[in-house]
C-alpha cells in the first residue's frame, strides 16, 4: 500500500515559508498519509492537519511584537527570551486557537510524529501524537532552543529542540513506511550549516548536566549537511520532492519584522501553488 509522507523542517520564524506552502496545499486539498515535523515544522503541522489555513502565520505575525511573545520582558520574567506560556498556551488556546477536535480527526488519516532531542542521551525522539492535549509538551519541547527556551520535562525525560539531533527527519519517515515524501525546507539549495560559534557558552551552561546534548550540538552542522546530501540523493532517485526557498533567506530565526515574515510566507505560498501539478503527479505516481 502506497504511503505518502510530508517532512517539515524547523527554522524559527523561517517557518513562515513552510506555512505558505502548507496553506497552498490546504487550499487545493493536498493530503498525506503521514507527517513528521521538527520545531517550527511541528507547530506548522498542527494547523495543517487541522486544516486551519492562515492560522500559523497569523499567530506568528499578529503577535510578534507583543512583549509576552519574545524579548527582554520575557527574559526578565522567566530567564528566557521566548515566552513559552504565551506561545504554547495563550496563542494556542485563546488568541489564535487551534481546533483540537479537527486535529484529532486529522491524525486518524494522517498520523503525526513530533521530533524532539533527549537532553540526556543527545539522541532524537520520535513521538507519535495521539492525544495532543496530553502530549502538547512535546510540541513545546521540539521548539525549545538552547539559551532561548527552557528544557521541557516530559515523562521523566528532559527534552529540547528536535533540530539538535534530527533537523530534517526524512530517514525516519521512510523507516515509518513512507515510499514517497514531500520535504519542505526553510533554507535555499545553496545553504550549508557552519560550525556553532556558541559552543563555549553552550558547554558552560549545559555540559555538566547534559554532556551528550552538547556533543550533538557540536556535530550538528556535520549531520545537517550530510542530511542535505541525502535529501538531494532521494530527490534524484524520485523518492523525495523538495520545496524550498529559491534564494538565500534573510529572515532570521528570531525575526521580529512582520513584513519580512509575511514576504517569506507569500514566497512559500506561491512556491506551493507553482508546484501543485508536479506535487499531484509525484504523489499519484506508482
Amino acid at each position: 500500500m502506497r504511503k505518502n509522507g510530508i517532512v517539515l523542517e524547523g527554522g524559527g520564524m523561517r517557518g513562515g515559508y513552510t506555512a505558505g506552502v502548507l496553506d497552498a496545499f490546504i487550499e487545493h486539498g493536498i493530503t498525506f498519509d503521514y507527517c513528521i515535523g521538527v520545531s517550527a515544522g511541528a507547530c506548522n503541522a498542527l494547523s495543517f492537519i487541522s486544516k486551519q489555513k492562515g492560522r500559523y502565520i497569523h499567530a506568528n505575525t499578529d503577535y510578534i511584537r507583543d512583549p509576552r511573545y519574545m524579548g527582554l520582558r520575557c527574559f526578565f520574567k522567566t530567564g528566557y527570551f521566548l515566552g513559552n506560556r504565551f506561545i504554547f498556551d495563550d496563542l494556542t488556546d485563546t488568541l489564535v486557537p487551534l481546533d483540537f477536535q479537527a486535529f484529532q480527526n486529522g491524525i486518524k488519516s494522517c498520523p503525526f510524529v513530533c521530533v524532539t532531542t533527549d537532553c540526556e542521551t543527545g539522541l532524537a525522539r520520535y513521538d507519535e501524537i495521539t492525544d495532543l492535549q496530553a502530549q502538547r509538551a512535546l510540541i513545546e519541547a521540539s521548539s525549545s532552543l538552547p539559551f532561548i527556551s527552557p528544557t521541557i520535562s516530559y515523562q521523566e525525560h528532559f527534552l529540547m529542540d528536535g533540530g539538535i539531533a534530527d533537523s530534517i527527519p526524512l530517514k525516519r519517515a521512510q523507516e515509518d513506511g513512507c515510499t514517497k515524501c514531500v520535504v519542505i525546507l526553510t533554507q535555499d539549495a545553496s545553504y550549508r550549516k557552519k560550525k556553532n560559534k556558541l559552543m563555549l557558552p553552550i558547554r558552560l551552561k549545559y555540559n555538566k548536566r547534559f554532556p551528550n546534548m552538547v556533543k550533538a550540538l557540536k556535530k550538528r552542522y556535520l549531520c545537517y549537511n550530510e542530511t542535505l546530501d541525502y535529501v538531494e540523493a532521494e530527490k534524484q532517485a524520485g523518492r523525495a520532492f523538495v520545496i524550498q526557498p529559491g534564494a538565500p533567506v534573510t529572515v532570521g530565526r528570531m525575526e521580529r519584522n512582520r513584513d519580512n515574515i509575511m514576504a517569506l510566507y507569500q514566497s512559500g505560498y506561491l512556491d506551493g501553488l507553482s508546484n501543485m501539478a508536479k506535487i499531484k503527479a509525484f504523489l499519484s505516481a506508482e
